[in-house]
């Protein structure tokens, strides 16, 4: 079995004969009524709307231009919506540009749009349309390709595109090209702008997925230029950097082999879940060395009821018990039915290994299911929580695991990870948490805390709280940090709004009264599931978290959100400074003689190795 060496990021800039698009965008005017009540977030390189919201808790109406309806709200009625504000936000015709893709649920509703041009998706070109308690218009967020006029004819062959992306895939981790499988290339157009700061024109590419054909959070997404066989993006979409790098003492993987005492556990949840033993292999699932270690769910974290019956904090013990807890929370929390939303299998691997010769200092999401290194390492609440939480983001808003989308997915995974680590409060030795780890992301692992929630400087590397520090991270030639374009890093900044909403406190001139878990684990998982699209940045996200606070409070409202509290998201949104552009910028010119002209090799302009200790 070929050794996974690392993960890696690359964009490549692409040379070409089109032109970049430079008009300045024409924006129709939107319904004039209540347009001083409206909040709008503008994308800073189209000129286009983002977000425009009304807070309709207070101000008792919809947005401007609603249709009327009898009944819930329809896709039907959610294009009509969207075309009320088509120029706005960069269409021409929504009924022709957009294409119905599904219906998130949360406390409200939210009906999710494909854009397409000629038939053909665009990669981030997304649209929503998100209605209140009260079925009331709220808002419509999302981003899209603006004026495209482009050739949809390829020129690269489907086979041409696997081969490259194949090879690409294979030159980056290690993995042999044997043992990589691509998915079925599809046409896309893809606008880098929706993702990163670019000038590069819209263009046709291959998209595909290169995976291994054993088990490993590896999965590449791939974009290939269909005009010019070259490739435009490509990045892995799995977290997968819990590991430090350096191998650990078979004394630290071996873990702590306490005995811990806890009351036994009653679940709400009923899905199915299976904790598999790897044997140090790469085997998974019961195939080749893997065994079944339990398929119950647990009745504690050890003893005759837990995964192995021990009574200490093993691997299995602890890998099936925090699964289950996780998706306990999401069912306590927000009613969710596991991972998915529709009762998935919590499956879980440890003493995985990619490469039996070698240990795995690792722990991560595959998309389908967990896998853990040697020993009880990573298996700890936070980190599990962490991961699992990848897997509903991906069913729920999808964020893009790259740049300021992929540093809002890290964010989440770390919200609920440490909001699971809060509810249970029980570390690994059986006992509440100190006051201490409060806020300290994998606190519980050998290797000590990766993050700090409540005072992101004092993380590793040390994180932003705020978009305007120092810290942000955007790529630069002279950086040694690659990361997705600093998924890992720039996540503090929501991390840091999350602890202020929920403890209080006052930073950057604002003081914020806590809300307390429940009330901010909603407003993320109802900004998850019903405001955020694809390619979201920190302004929609801040714009999100106000109009989530305020839909909440129109309906039912079980939780009793009040305006007052809706004061204090707004307050921690300005003080983290999600309403301003991050204050680096980003560098994407290349170096004099790099641009090539043919089919040859391309410069890198990102290549993040995932094992060199960027923490998760």
């Amino acid at each position: 079995m070929p050794r996974l060496l690392k993960a890696t990021v690359i964009v490549v800039l692409l040379c070409s004969v089109l032109l970049v698009n430079t008009a300045t965008p024409t924006l129709a005017s939107p319904p004039q009524q209540g347009d001083d009540q409206l909040r709008i977030v503008v994308h800073d390189q189209t000129g286009y709307y983002t977000f425009v919201g009304i807070d309709s808790a207070e101000f008792n109406q919809a947005l401007p231009g609603a249709t009327a309806f009898s009944g819930a709200p329809t896709a039907r009625v959610a294009l009509a919506d969207i075309s009320k504000y088509a120029g706005q936000f960069g269409l021409k015709d929504a009924s022709q540009e957009l294409r119905f893709n599904k219906v998130s649920q949360g406390i409200n509703t939210s009906f999710r749009y494909q854009q397409v041009y000629q038939g053909i998706p665009v990669v981030a070109g997304e649209l929503l349309v998100n209605y209140d308690g009260r079925g009331r218009l709220a808002a419509i967020a999302g981003e899209v390709s603006p004026n495209l006029a482009i050739s949809t004819t390829p020129t690269v062959s489907v086979d041409q595109a696997k081969q490259t992306a194949l090879r690409m895939v294979a030159a980056e981790t290690g993995i042999d090209m044997a043992d990589l499988e691509a998915s079925a290339p599809e046409l896309w157009i893809y606008d880098a702008r929706l993702l990163m700061e670019s000038d590069f024109p819209a263009h046709l590419v291959w998209r595909l997925e290169v995976k291994p054909t054993f088990l490993a959070p590896v999965d590449y997404l791939v974009l290939v230029n269909a005009r010019l066989g070259a490739i435009s993006l490509a990045f892995n979409q799995r977290d997968t950097s819990w590991g430090t790098g350096q191998t650990s003492t078979s004394q630290n993987r071996a873990g702590l082999d306490v005995s811990i005492t806890l009351p036994p556990k009653t679940w709400s949840v009923s899905m199915p879940a299976t904790t598999y033993n790897s044997n140090h292999t790469p085997s998974t699932r019961g195939a080749g060395s893997s065994t079944v270690v339990c398929s119950t769910l647990p009745a504690g974290l050890s003893g005759a009821g837990s995964c192995d019956g021990t009574s200490t904090y093993s691997a299995a013990n602890a890998a099936q018990f925090f699964a289950v807890d996780t998706a306990e929370y999401y069912k306590v929390f927000h009613n969710r039915n596991s991972i998915n939303n529709l009762g998935m299998a919590l499956i879980s691997n440890v003493n995985y290994r990619e490469d039996a010769s070698e240990p795995y200092d690792n722990a991560g999401w595959t998309g389908e299911e967990m896998v853990y290194g040697d020993g009880d390492f990573y298996t700890v609440d936070d980190v599990i929580g962490h991961e699992l939480s990848h897997g509903v983001t991906q069913y729920e808003s999808n964020l893009f695991y790259f740049y300021e989308s992929g540093a809002i997915n890290e964010m989440f995974s770390d919200i609920f990870g440490e909001f699971v680590d809060q509810w249970n409060n029980v570390n690994r030795y059986g006992v509440p948490d100190p006051a201490a780890d409060r806020w300290l992301m994998g606190e519980d692992m050998a290797m000590g805390a990766m993050r700090n929630m409540k005072t992101p400087a004092a993380g590793n590397p040390p994180q932003p709280d705020r978009t305007q520090s120092t810290y942000f991270f955007y790529w630069k030639s002279t950086s040694p940090y690659w990361d997705n374009g600093g998924v890992h890093i720039n996540s503090g900044v929501g991390n840091k709004a999350a602890y202020l909403m929920t403890d209080g406190g006052t930073f950057n001139g604002y003081t914020i009264t806590a809300l307390g878990m429940a009330k901010t684990s909603a407003l993320f998982y109802e900004v998850n599931s019903t405001l955020l699209t694809g390619g979201a940045d920190y302004e929609a996200l801040g714009a999100a978290l106000v109009q989530a606070c305020n839909n909440i409070r129109s309906g039912a409202n079980p939780l009793g959100m009040t305006e007052a509290d809706c004061n204090e998201v707004s307050d921690a949104v300005l003080a983290t400074q999600m309403n301003i552009d991050p204050v680096a910028a980003f560098d994407y010119t290349p170096k004099a003689g790099t641009c090539n002209t043919g089919l040859g090799p391309y410069p890198y302009l990102f290549n993040d190795n995932f094992e060199a200790g960027m923490g998760n």
